[in-house]
């Protein structure tokens, strides 16, 4: 990630400092960031918890076989695995996502976040994709692959109040456009990245 300083004074400043969109380890095109979080680590992990998120497990052999018995056959897995998303060459820090009411591993709201190197008010600054998997099936007969719902901003709007939050603030990264990711699913993106506070300070 670009790094012409570590402290910043305005959340606006974000826009020429954040990359704007994460690709596969292929290098092929992922979702576009449309997610920025302000707070420390330890907080912003349990306030996930708090609100019903799960924190996804790591890909491994365990977990991929759960994940690929539990899209074969529509069960549940809260924190099933994502697949390897890279932000600026850098792999995702953390990942959470949250069951419908269906509760199944199919369907779920999620999202990944990059640890950046940038604080403002001394707050860690986060970047991330956040979308809704309306589907899932096998890749190459083999590993599960979730298709995403189009409208990336309802999920955003979800995920602001699943976590209390009922004004939240945005932060314009790029232009609107419609994208398309690897796996052909295509969605409309607004150019705005959601902007959720988690430590306690009003940002400017």
């Amino acid at each position: 990630m670009r790094k012409r300083k570590s402290r910043i004074q305005d959340i606006k400043e974000l826009t020429d400092l954040l990359p704007k969109h994460s690709y596969s380890g292929e290098g092929n095109p992922m979702e576009p960031v449309n997610l920025i979080i302000i707070g420390n680590k330890r907080f912003l992990v349990s306030h996930f918890k708090q609100h019903g998120w799960y924190r996804a497990d790591k890909i491994g052999a365990v977990s991929l076989s759960k994940a690929l018995v539990a899209a074969i056959f529509d069960r549940s897995y809260r924190a099933g695995p994502m697949a390897d998303s890279y932000l600026a060459g850098h792999h995702f820090t953390l990942a959470f996502e949250k069951p419908t009411k269906a509760d199944t591993f199919r369907r779920r709201h999620h999202l990944r976040l990059w640890r950046t190197p940038y604080k403002i008010m001394g707050r860690r600054v986060w970047a991330g994709t956040v979308s809704y998997d309306r589907a899932a099936g096998t890749h190459d007969g083999v590993l599960p692959t979730h298709h995403i719902a189009p409208t990336l901003s309802w999920e955003e709007g979800f995920l602001a109040g699943s976590l209390g939050i009922n004004r939240p603030r945005h932060l314009t990264l790029d232009e609107p456009y419609k994208g398309e990711l690897n796996n052909g699913d295509t969605y409309d993106y607004d150019g705005k990245a959601l902007v959720l506070d988690l430590s306690g300070f009003e940002l400017s």
